[in-house]
């Protein structure tokens, strides 16, 4: 105990973790500690985009806006009053947009991705699904799901809103809340902070106007299809969610100034021909790997 006593503080710590190695490091070579984790913090946000397309494939323009708020964010020079980023993705079904929901809760959030399918969540009372039943009604005791989930995730996460254009108009009112001050009480008064979180709203609104420009990797007419999305966002009941401008003044990807809104880092491309192929190599690759692995 007392030889113990006698030894440096640090070599009791018990994990040995990349801050202890990069001390480590730094003890024998001089070199500051900041600049050893700087090397890998520069490969994992020098090329976010590239790093979200080696699986979110063909939607580069995307991805440039999450690249942008993640680097705010890493930088700590976004607005802390608020969610890390909202962004909202219409486009047909199977181009990734909830792929890259995936690839950056995988690279970015340390797997934390937590999803909410709003075709489940069309009628007023179905908010408890996300935020708690309130007290008295069947369900209070189990608390609120998006609080617990994001609780579990040490208050870091990718929330993915599936379908958002089916939400009830209550639930948007809610989540607005959220999006300005990145900040919730659940069902029980309990405070939870969200605004280390990102939030991604999947849409399929136009998808009809969509699959008639579909092209190789592009639309045919892309003002066919703003415009399309747009007489789909002032069609009751999206008036009342997705369409009300105070829902788009929100939204990170998009600008919105009045009637005339950007979509241009929004709207996701059909997959082009070198993309499919892409998809199915991966799928394929995938499945030999686990051939390999479960069967020898």
């Amino acid at each position: 105990r007392a030889e113990l006593d006698e030894l440096p503080e640090r070599l009791y710590l018990l994990v040995v973790d990349a801050r202890a190695i990069a001390q480590h490091v730094s003890d024998k070579t001089g070199t500051p500690v900041a600049k050893l984790q700087a090397v890998k913090e520069s490969a994992e946000y020098g090329d976010i985009v590239g790093t979200i397309g080696k699986k979110g494939y063909g939607q580069a323009h995307l991805h440039e806006p999450i690249a942008d708020a993640l680097i705010l964010d890493r930088t700590k020079l976004r607005d802390p009053i608020a969610p890390i980023g909202t962004f909202f993705f219409p486009g047909l079904t199977g181009t990734g947009k909830t792929e890259t929901a995936k690839v950056v809760a995988e690279e970015y959030f340390g797997g934390n991705l937590i999803t909410f399918n709003c075709n489940e969540m069309q009628k007023s009372h179905e908010l408890a699904k996300i935020f708690g039943a309130p007290p008295g009604y069947v369900g209070f005791e189990g608390g609120s799901r998006l609080a617990e989930d994001v609780r579990k995730a040490g208050g870091r996460a990718v929330i993915l809103l599936d379908e958002i254009e089916k939400a009830h108009y209550d639930i948007w009112t809610l989540f607005m809340q959220i999006f300005d001050s990145g900040m919730m009480r659940d069902n029980e008064g309990k405070e939870v902070d969200l605004r280390n979180c990102m939030f991604i709203l999947n849409s399929n609104l136009a998808s009809d106007v969509m699959a008639e420009q579909a092209d190789d990797g592009k639309y045919k007419d892309m003002g066919a299809v703003v415009a399309g999305l747009k007489r789909a966002m002032n069609t009751p009941p999206n008036t009342e969610g997705v369409g009300k401008p105070e829902v788009l003044g929100r939204i990170s990807n998009i600008t919105a100034n009045g009637n005339d809104v950007d979509f241009s880092n929004a709207i996701a491309n059909p997959l082009s021909f070198e993309v499919m192929g892409l998809i199915l190599s991966k799928v394929f690759s995938d499945f030999a790997d686990r051939v390999e692995t479960n069967q020898n």
